[in-house]
């Protein structure tokens, strides 16, 4: 898809979420718990309790007399603690599949996004955003793998310096070509000077889209006319033919791409909701980190038919 200037595109059409930006913006999910019973040996039984009565002399300070505590021979392999057997190996699930997943790095900026090396990447967690314990530099060409399951959505953070630390959600791990998002400090500063939003740097910023999946179709698709809201409250925009719009330029989404922009989030989950007159349409959730901006959250809603207004003009 070709650049706009001063927009990328937030989410992927194809029901993935794009996480990209408007040049002018910076818009740009299994765990699995085998527990292991501790196992029993029917054929072992406590040995005959023996007892001693010493004489006197026949225990001297360094000996031990025996007491009538009854003695069980115990299989270390039948003791379990916190549900992992003593000496064993962790539970594993034989049905997880790891591939090699495959990412470009992008930095978005007015003239379109742009592929760029030297960028540290951090697998990351789509739960809290903590590191997973895998790190790769993108290439001259902006490219990067990493070990993940094929069966679930993936997160990656993105640092450079004169960056904001970016971060990239909902990621497919089967997927030929995906893409996460990096945005200058450059960038970013301008996208609030066009909105006139004054940004807390101990708070985030997020970039997400209302999508809606109708029964039977496969994927999602944008959702026009919707109002997106925010426990807690933040400060929403929305992208309009140009860029992101001013709250006097714009209410609510566009029906062709219903991206929005939320600055001032506090840290942590933050849930969204997407209403069309009134209506909740499609929800979603998110994370927030402090001077730092979220890409690809989703806000999404499925059922018969889009809900999309027939009079919906933006």
């Amino acid at each position: 898809m070709s650049s706009i200037p001063l927009e990328a595109y937030v989410r992927n059409r194809s029901g993935i979420v794009l996480a990209s930006v408007v040049l002018f913006i910076l818009a740009a999910g299994c765990s699995s718990s085998n527990s292991s019973d501790a196992g029993t040996d029917p054929g072992i039984t406590p040995d005959v309790p023996v007892t001693t009565d010493p004489g006197p002399g026949d225990v001297t300070p360094t000996d031990t007399p025996q007491t009538d505590v009854p003695k069980t021979d115990v299989n270390p392999a039948d003791v379990v603690q916190n549900d992992v057997p003593v000496g064993g190996d962790l539970p594993s699930d034989p049905g997880t599949e790891i591939v090699t997943a495959q990412l470009t790095i992008k930095e978005v900026s007015m003239s379109g996004d742009t592929v760029l090396p030297g960028v540290l990447a951090t697998l990351v967690s789509s739960t809290d955003g903590t590191s997973l314990g895998q790190s790769a530099t993108s290439d001259s060409n902006g490219q990067v793998t990493f070990q993940v399951q094929a069966n679930d959505r993936y997160a990656v953070k993105l640092t450079m310096a004169s960056h904001l630390d970016s971060y990239t959600f909902n990621l497919n791990p089967t997927s030929a070509q995906e893409d996460a998002n990096i945005l200058s400090q450059t960038t970013a500063d301008a996208i609030l000077g066009m909105l006139s939003v004054t940004q807390d740097s101990a708070k985030g910023i997020v970039a997400g889209g209302v999508d809606y999946v109708v029964d039977g179709s496969g994927g999602g698709a944008p959702v026009g006319c919707a109002a997106v809201e925010s426990v807690p409250a933040t400060d929403i925009y929305y992208f309009g033919s140009s860029g992101p719009m001013t709250h006097a330029q714009q209410s609510s989404t566009s029906k062709s791409k219903s991206d929005f922009l939320a600055f001032n989030v506090p840290t942590g989950s933050v849930a969204f909701t997407a209403k069309v007159n009134g209506t909740q349409v499609a929800a979603g959730t998110g994370l927030a980190f402090a001077n730092a901006i979220s890409f690809r959250i989703n806000v999404q809603g499925s059922g018969a038919a889009n809900p999309t207004p027939a009079d919906c003009a933006q």
